[in-house]
């Protein structure tokens, strides 16, 4: 995770220059946010499940088990 700090550029503050920032686009935002986030976990997880499986049935190949569906 890469996380910026933008302490070096000063800016001006002004009051009068405010930027309206609809309602809509911010659900949508934390809607993504979410998506993004539980799809990755689900990703991660069914790839270390899929991992430990390969290496399961590698492992039971070479002591000769011949149970492996």
């Amino acid at each position: 995770m890469v996380i910026f700090f933008n302490h070096a550029i000063p800016v001006d503050a002004n009051p009068e220059q405010t930027v309206a920032v609809s309602e809509k686009s911010t659900e949508w935002a934390a809607f993504i946010y979410t998506t993004i986030i539980i799809g990755g976990t689900i990703i991660s997880t069914l790839s270390y499940v899929s991992w430990r499986k390969y290496k399961a049935e590698q492992k039971r190949k070479q002591s000769g088990d011949k149970l492996v569906d």
